[in-house]
């Protein structure tokens, strides 16, 4: 996949995260990897949502998920990364 199809990937995802109401940062890091930031999401309905919304609708799967922020609550910030 070419950078520019990567880009347009980024755009789509964006484009279907905001159908859904919800408007994460959405990046292409050096590697070529999509990272696609939540910051305080619940685990349930913007974590495990953005997992099978990414996998459903463009057949990435998710290689990493970093939490950067948590205080034991049911919501976290973290970074999840898609590759083919």
């Amino acid at each position: 996949m070419t950078r520019k199809d990567k880009m347009k990937l980024i755009r789509d995802i964006g484009n279907k995260l905001e159908e859904n109401g919800r408007y994460y940062n959405v990046e292409l890091t050096a590697d070529g990897t999509i990272a696609i930031d939540i910051s305080w999401g619940d685990w349930k309905h913007d974590h495990a949502f953005l997992n099978v919304l990414i996998k459903n609708n463009f057949n990435l799967n998710l290689v990493d998920e970093v939490v950067n922020e948590e205080d034991g609550s049911d919501c976290y910030s973290s970074t999840h990364y898609f590759s083919k």
